[in-house]
């Protein structure tokens, strides 16, 4: 889900990521907590292409279901600044 309220599925968003050149991301501020078989991380997450950068703060709650973990939450929020976004 987007800031706006507006959500996206995975496939839609991976379509939005810049392409030629790839894109690169680049975490930081990470933290991870692990409660048994669920999981809670956060940091900040920058994410650059070949016309623009965006960075954003992130935190996501993760399950262990049959020995694999999933995500089963997440929330991002932009962060705005004129040093960021070009």
């Amino acid at each position: 889900m987007f800031a706006d309220g507006r959500s996206v599925e995975r496939a839609a968003f991976l379509e939005q990521l810049p392409h030629n050149p790839p894109a690169t991301l680049e975490f930081s501020e990470f933290v991870v907590r692990v409660f048994g078989d669920t999981a809670v991380t956060w940091g900040r997450v920058r994410i650059s292409g070949a016309t623009l950068t965006v960075e954003q703060r992130f935190m996501c709650v993760w399950a262990q279901r049959l020995g694999v973990w999933q995500a089963v939450a997440a929330q991002v929020i932009p962060i705005f600044s004129n040093k960021i976004l070009q």
